[in-house]
C-alpha cells in the first residue's frame, strides 16, 4: 500500500516538475488557447520514429503503429494518408486483422488492446474540443471518429472498449475506425 502512494506521489512530483517518466525527457507545454495551462504534450513527435513505409514507432512502448486508418493509404509523396477510413464493427475488426495481408514488410498487425490504444492519445487535443485526440503530424487525417481495441467490456458481454481521447464501453454492433499495430521488432 506505501509502495503503491510512493509511486503516486513520484508521478505527481514529476509531472508537476515537467519530467517525463515515460521518455526520459522534459515535457513541453500544450499550444496557447489550451483551456488548461497545466496541461503537457503527451504524444510529442520526438516520442515516435516516423518510418518511410506508412508505419511509426512508438519509442516509449515499443509499438509500430500503421500511421492511417484501416481503409486509407499511405501515400510516402505527400507524407498523408489517402482515402477515406473504413468503419467496422468489434467482431469485424477482430476479424480484418486476421485476415489483413502483410503491411511495410511485417504480417503480425493485430487490434490493440485499450492501453495500447490509450498510449497515443493526445490530451493537449482531447482537452480542447477538437478531435482527433491524436498526434496529427505522426497520425495523418485521421478525420473524428472512435477507434476499436481489442478488449472486451468487463461489465457485458455484448460491449466492447473504444476510444476517441478516452475510452468507453460501445455495443460490439456499433461501427467504428480501425488503426492496427504491432510490436516492433
Amino acid at each position: 500500500m506505501l509502495a503503491n502512494r510512493l509511486k503516486i506521489t513520484i508521478g505527481w512530483l514529476a509531472v508537476a516538475s515537467g519530467v517525463s517518466l515515460f521518455s526520459g525527457a522534459a515535457w513541453s507545454s500544450c499550444a496557447a488557447g489550451t483551456p488548461d495551462p497545466t496541461l503537457v504534450v503527451t504524444t510529442p513527435t520526438a516520442d515516435f520514429e516516423l518510418h518511410d513505409d506508412g508505419t511509426a514507432t512508438h519509442i516509449p512502448t515499443g509499438l509500430m503503429w500503421k500511421r492511417c486508418a484501416e481503409g486509407q493509404s499511405w501515400n510516402a509523396v505527400s507524407e498523408r494518408c489517402d482515402g477515406e477510413a473504413d468503419s467496422f464493427t468489434w467482431q469485424q475488426a477482430l476479424q480484418h486483422a486476421d485476415a489483413s495481408p502483410g503491411f511495410a514488410g511485417h504480417n503480425d498487425w493485430r487490434v490493440p488492446n485499450i492501453r495500447a490504444l490509450m498510449s497515443i492519445v493526445e490530451r493537449c487535443a482531447s482537452n480542447t474540443g477538437s478531435t482527433p485526440s491524436i498526434n496529427a503530424e505522426v497520425f495523418p487525417d485521421t478525420g473524428t471518429g472512435r477507434f476499436w481495441s481489442a478488449s472486451p467490456s468487463h461489465h457485458d458481454p455484448m460491449r466492447a472498449l473504444a476510444g476517441s481521447g478516452f475510452s468507453e464501453n460501445y455495443n460490439k454492433t456499433d461501427e467504428y475506425r480501425l488503426r492496427l499495430v504491432r510490436t516492433a521488432d
